[in-house]
């Protein structure tokens, strides 16, 4: 589901406003919290059948697993956020509108969400 909504956001069709940027992203960070928790859930029987027994590997593992699963949620739920800000901005807005505006926004909104994210959800 995520890998066809990520060819459906990648179109110039999509990005004219920047919810479209926003959707892009949002489904990238879907797609990738997906991949993170399937190799969780992978790993995790094959350490329960102790297939796996490096004991290094298990704690970096689930550590950084975790971390990042919990960045993607978070920034997942930022893009959300910064989606339905843009569209009740857009309605306000209505005829006055300025689609580069908006891109420009989104693009420097979706690095600030990433730098929010990677640095200052932890503390």
């Amino acid at each position: 589901m995520g890998i066809l909504s990520s060819i459906a956001f990648r179109s110039k069709e999509t990005r004219q406003v920047g919810c479209g940027y926003y959707l892009l992203c949002s489904t990238l960070t879907t797609l990738l919290t997906s991949i993170m928790l399937a190799l969780k859930s992978l790993i995790l029987p094959l350490i329960q059948m102790k297939i796996i027994h490096n004991r290094l590997f298990v704690n970096i593992q689930c550590y950084s697993f975790d971390y990042l699963l919990q960045i993607f949620l978070n920034m997942d739920k930022w893009f959300n956020g910064c989606i339905a800000m843009e569209r009740a901005f857009n309605i306000i807005k209505a005829t006055n509108f300025n689609k580069r505006k908006s891109i420009k926004v989104a693009k420097y909104m979706i690095g600030l969400v990433f730098f929010h994210d990677k640095y200052f959800n932890s503390i």
